[in-house]
């Protein structure tokens, strides 16, 4: 079997006792369907025996008693069938609910450099597109297997005991659907899986113009970029038409595979009766039985075209998916918050990314709480190292342990409990600018929630908006400034131990950055607070200076030392600055 497969029935597994109620309903449905031709022998026999007999009010009796059944036999049917399509669409939207919070749970949770290798457009398609598609293959196909099977195999043997020759008459056409089934099917599953492939690169396209439309505007991009949407739009067209096509074969196959059993069976029938052996109303029977048979047969290429087509999409969603079992190592933190107990100790940590050498043997030891600034060339490797810190990437040499713990057998969710972070790209979700500070701590209060606020400098802005903390914000209604502020509130507000801040003041004015720095020393008391950075207002208020260079990490002792580096990263105006404030130190 499909491993795509062996994995889409470990989500089935937890729905077990709701496939069981559809397949026993199938089961009631499919006796019923069974019912009616025996109903229709009985009811010719009747009538056919009592006008013989010329008995004509127990004939009408019989009819009556006979039509009153087949009328209980209908509703039963229609009952059945309205509670298993019920059934049905409540298996597959549990299933799916379920795979759509794996499939972003496990987004959300990989480190960044798994996390990227997915444009955002295969994210969105596949918690979309393509999980909708698994989801209707659930709710119908996926059970016309058993359904279809029960069918196919209670008239056959019906068929078998009222003449064995006439049954196998009607099971020639069953090879032949078989071979058909194969040979219209080939590729389908590879068709659907790049049909997939290409509408998630037209997704990613559309939602990279709608992030990137000040620079396609700025750099007059239009024209190029609409010339590539519509080199994206053909492939998936090509890729659809294809599907298409091969779809479009089980048109005639499925006419064919209808026509021939019923053609074949009605000319061997009548041959049958006409040589008394077989009676008028099995012949009737046994076209009505007929429909039980071909209707599986007919209907196999189009099950199997849509089990490829489903194969090809899980492909695309189980790359997203963790396989069944995997888990991470789990640790305890009951004393991890303990501050005796606040540590941080980096060794021989190197790092590359895309064949570049990024940290080489880097090695740090922090043993309590201090403020320590991490400064260097653009591009040197500080955001890096922080986020490898966080657990945000994989690295093969070395170690970082939190509170004497390997980060990477944290879970992360778990490390980022200790850890707040303040990444350059100050992030705003769209909803009120209180509750974009409370995610910092979403248990908080709203005095602790307003408190780090105020601390943050948050407080300064948000009194003139018009419901002021309760006013809807997003990126694009705030300032860089305002968004930098609300960006550390949040991470004041988190109760963990250790803080990073990559360059979280480089939009404020002078006064604020300032009250921000005497926030931040304050708090270097409790916390191992990490501040990348090039003001020299920062600088001089750590504790501990580390200067990264060519992938090497130099502790340094003051400020003045720091003078010795090579600080081309810094504008004119802030060397000058460096120059002036040299003489006090």
């Amino acid at each position: 079997m499909n491993s795509n497969l062996k994995q889409l029935f470990i989500y089935c597994k937890p729905y077990k006792r709701l496939y069981s109620l559809i397949l026993c309903l199938n089961i009631c449905i499919g006796i019923l369907e069974l019912t009616v031709p025996y109903i229709l022998i009985k009811l010719i026999h009747t009538v056919s025996g009592d006008a013989a007999a010329g008995d004509k009010g127990s004939t009408f009796s019989r009819i009556l008693f006979y039509s009153i059944f087949y009328l209980l036999i209908s509703c039963m049917g229609f009952i059945s069938r309205y509670k298993n399509q019920q059934c049905k669409n409540k298996f597959g939207l549990k299933i799916c609910q379920t795979m759509r919070s794996d499939v972003y749970e496990t987004v959300l949770g990989k480190g960044l450099d798994k996390a990227k290798d997915k444009r955002a457009g295969d994210v969105v398609t596949t918690l979309t597109q393509n999980i909708h598609t698994v989801e209707r293959f659930l709710q119908t196909d996926f059970h016309e297997f058993t359904y279809q099977g029960f069918r196919f195999l209670g008239a056959v043997i019906f068929i078998g005991i009222m003449n064995w020759k006439l049954l196998l008459v009607s099971l020639t056409i069953l090879p032949l659907s078989v071979w058909l089934t194969r040979i219209t099917m080939r590729s389908i599953s590879e068709i659907s899986q790049s049909l997939a492939d290409k509408n998630a690169v037209l997704t990613s396209s559309l939602i990279e113009s709608y992030n990137g439309i000040k620079t396609i505007k700025s750099y007059l991009l239009n024209p190029l970029l609409v010339r590539s949407f519509a080199e994206e739009t053909r492939c998936v067209k090509v890729e659809e038409l294809k599907l298409e096509k091969r779809l479009s074969l089980l048109i005639p196959v499925n006419i064919f595979l209808n026509a021939f059993p019923y053609a074949a069976c009605v000319l061997y029938g009548g041959y049958l009766t006409l040589q008394h052996q077989l009676d008028i109303g099995e012949l009737l029977a046994m076209v009505s039985l007929m429909n039980l048979i071909v209707r599986p047969i007919s209907t196999m290429p189009d099950i199997v075209a849509h089990l490829k087509k489903c194969e090809g999409i899980l492909a695309r969603v189980f790359e997203l998916i963790p396989p069944a079992g995997q888990q991470f190592i789990a640790v305890t933190d009951e004393t991890a918050q303990q501050d005796s107990l606040i540590s941080m100790e980096i060794k021989g940590l190197s790092f590359n990314l895309e064949g570049q050498t990024i940290l080489k043997d880097v090695s740090l030891s922090i043993d309590r709480p201090q403020l320590i600034a991490l400064t260097g060339k653009s591009g040197s490797g500080k955001t890096t190292l922080v986020k490898l810190i966080c657990g945000f990437y994989q690295f093969p040499e070395g170690t970082i342990e939190i509170f004497g713990q390997d980060n990477r057998s944290i879970p992360q969710n778990m490390l980022m409990q200790n850890i707040s972070y303040v990444s350059q790209e100050s992030f705003i979700f769209t909803t009120s600018l209180y509750e974009n500070i409370r995610y910092g701590q979403l248990d908080a209060s709203r005095e602790e929630v307003l408190h780090a606020a105020k601390i943050a400098q948050v407080d300064q802005f948000a009194v003139k908006l018009p419901n002021q903390y309760e006013t809807m914000v997003s990126n694009q209604t705030l300032s860089g400034g305002q968004r930098q502020r609300v960006a550390i509130a949040r991470a004041f507000l988190k109760k963990a131990k250790i803080l990073i801040l990559d360059e979280p003041t480089s939009a404020l004015d002078t006064v604020t950055e300032q009250k921000i720095i005497e926030a931040l020393e304050s708090l270097k008391r409790e916390k191992i607070i990490i501040l990348i950075s090039h003001q020299v207002s920062t600088l001089l208020a750590a504790d501990m200076i580390l200067y990264l260079e060519h992938g090497n990490l130099h502790p340094l002792e003051s400020y003045k030392e720091l003078q010795q580096k090579d600080l081309h990263s810094l504008t004119h105006e802030k060397k000058e600055e460096v120059k002036r404030n040299a003489t006090f130190i």
